[in-house]
């Protein structure tokens, strides 16, 4: 799967897309919005290539100049963000993969995307149709109860969180002296979720 087709399947239809450019050491910062994801994408190959660690925001916003919560527009995805390596929940990338096999079993969830962030796991399940931020916050809080109550140690920062942003594929993780490449690992032919399959399974964590 490419980057323009996964952003696609994860992102809004309307309203501003946002992009997240980091310096190794947080030295420079900038982000930006734009009218449209080909931009967007655009963008993030920019930062890239000039050795920025390269984001998007999951929201599409309805203001083009910041990115609160407050002003997210619409979400078109449910996301877990699991943290691999010395000291993190998961000792390293099979580890991460064999418990998200186990908590997706458990719950009857559909076969997500996954991303290899370049040290971590960043899971993502499309859904069918874009949502209000408003309407995607229980679904997204009841993913987060589910986590904890099957003790599935995903970033709980991460996933009922409306303004956060997520390494964008194809780019590069800039934290190690050799750059690691972010990239699709699996579930390109996934089937995006319509929201009300998705709130049956988490019955109970709502």
């Amino acid at each position: 799967m490419n980057t323009r087709d996964f952003l696609g399947r994860v992102l809004g239809d309307t309203g501003h897309y946002c992009v997240f450019g980091l310096a190794p050491g947080g030295t420079k910062r900038i982000q930006k919005f734009y009218s449209s994801i080909d931009a967007a994408l655009d963008s993030a190959r920019a930062s890239d290539a000039n050795g920025l660690n390269a984001y998007f925001a999951l929201a599409t916003f309805e203001q083009d100049d910041r990115r609160p919560k407050d002003n997210a527009k619409q979400m078109r995805s449910l996301f877990l963000d699991l943290d691999c390596g010395p000291e993190k929940p998961f000792a390293d990338q099979s580890e991460a993969l064999a418990g998200l096999r186990g908590f997706c079993k458990e719950l009857g969830l559909p076969k997500p995307l996954i991303v290899n962030s370049g040290r971590g796991l960043h899971v993502y399940w499309a859904l069918k149709e874009p949502l209000t931020a408003a309407e995607w916050l229980p679904l997204a809080q009841g993913l987060k109860r589910a986590c904890a109550a099957n003790g599935f140690e995903a970033d709980p920062d991460v996933t009922a969180d409306a303004a956060r942003i997520l390494r964008v594929p194809g780019t590069h993780n800039y934290k190690s002296d050799t750059p690691i490449q972010v990239e699709v690992l699996a579930g390109g032919k996934a089937e995006a979720v319509a929201p009300e399959a998705f709130k049956t399974a988490l019955n109970g964590y709502a």
